[in-house]
């Protein structure tokens, strides 16, 4: 069984799957390093992967409830795993592999360490790539190369005007294109 397979993912882990929904990156963060985070956020291209999600999606969900995240209390010190509650997040920020609380005096400090995660949680929340391109409509990564070449190529014309022109030169290739709202809200990404 690999580390992408495990029951429990810590934080690195469940950062990389929820910013880059790589199965790799999971299995290469099971042994977590702050500098392996920090190099891989500073420098993507070096790597490789691609960015779909965003960190602040994983805090949004442990906001919510609809995510459970586990840690050893540094507040309490008491060296038993227990769930963090949502009230909690709302004041931390994370940067795996930690989690930190900034005060006005103390500056930063860990509330908590060793986090945990369940994986089948995450996996849930947010698909892997094989199942979320598998069902979609449109050839999006198709789309955004040809966004790209429509810029450089019409670099004085409007938003509106090139997504007209990407929706032409799609209907002419394939089917019928995807909206304009569908495509003004993934080029926020592009």
């Amino acid at each position: 069984m690999t580390s992408f397979d495990a029951r429990f993912w810590n934080l690195s882990q469940a950062a990389a799957w929820v910013v880059y929904r790589e199965r790799k990156l999971v299995e290469q963060f099971s042994e977590q390093s702050a500098d392996g985070w920090r190099a891989l956020v500073i420098f993507p291209q070096m790597h490789g992967y691609e960015q779909i999600g965003k960190l602040r999606e994983l805090v949004d969900a442990l906001i919510l409830g609809s995510l459970t995240a586990w840690g050893r209390s540094n507040v309490d010190k008491v060296d038993k795993l227990k769930a963090i509650p949502a009230i909690e997040w709302t004041d931390l920020s994370i940067s795996p592999p930690s989690v930190k609380r900034s005060h006005r005096t103390a500056g930063q400090f860990e509330p908590w360490t060793n986090l945990t995660f369940e994986s089948s949680d995450l996996k849930k929340l947010w698909r892997g790539l094989p199942e979320t391109q598998g069902r979609t409509r449109y050839k999006w990564d198709v789309l955004k190369n040809m966004w790209h070449e429509i810029n450089k190529r019409l670099p004085g014309a409007s938003v509106n005007e090139r997504i007209s022109e990407l929706q032409s030169e799609y209907s002419s290739r394939y089917s019928s294109p995807p909206s304009r709202t569908s495509i003004q809200t993934k080029i926020k990404r592009w």
